[in-house]
């Protein structure tokens, strides 16, 4: 079977993508959070990745992750993906939510499953805010440890 989801085309390679307000990521964070809890359905032509171009060539990143399926969802009937700023939000937001579950050290700056919701240190919003991506659309996690590190203190880190 041929796989019909629509792939974004990027004039803006991953590592060229603008940084955005903390904020944004604060919304799409809700946007995504919200689709997931309401069991969003994925239209199975929905956008399925991104393919980013530049001097250096073509990347196609996609969407394969059901829940990442969602949450982009989500995004793009919030934030939108077609434009620079929309797809940098997404994959500022999928490269937190990446670190999140796998950087050891960034255990004590959030707590996912409390009573209020979700709750985040600021820290984290920013630097994932301004922090360059790489080629690949993700964070350099040491890079996002150093820079992370002066905004919170010895003490909130494990």
């Amino acid at each position: 079977m041929e796989n019909s989801r629509v792939l974004i085309d990027s004039p803006v390679p991953p590592d060229d993508l603008p940084a955005v307000m903390p904020g944004d990521l604060v919304r799409a964070w809700d946007a995504a959070t919200i689709a997931a809890e309401l069991g969003l359905e994925v239209d199975p032509r929905a956008t399925g990745g991104i393919t980013f171009r530049g001097p250096g060539g073509e990347v196609t990143l996609l969407f394969e992750d059901v829940d990442a399926q969602v949450w982009i969802a989500g995004l793009e009937r919030t934030t939108g993906l077609d434009s620079p700023h929309g797809i940098s939000v997404c994959f500022r937001l999928l490269g937190l939510i990446e670190l999140m579950a796998t950087a050891a050290w960034m255990r004590g700056l959030f707590d996912i499953g409390g009573p209020e919701g979700p709750d985040i240190h600021p820290a984290l919003f920013r630097v994932a805010a301004t922090m360059p991506l790489g080629r690949d659309a993700r964070f350099d996690p040491r890079e996002f440890e150093r820079r992370t590190r002066p905004l919170v203190g010895p003490r909130m880190l494990n």
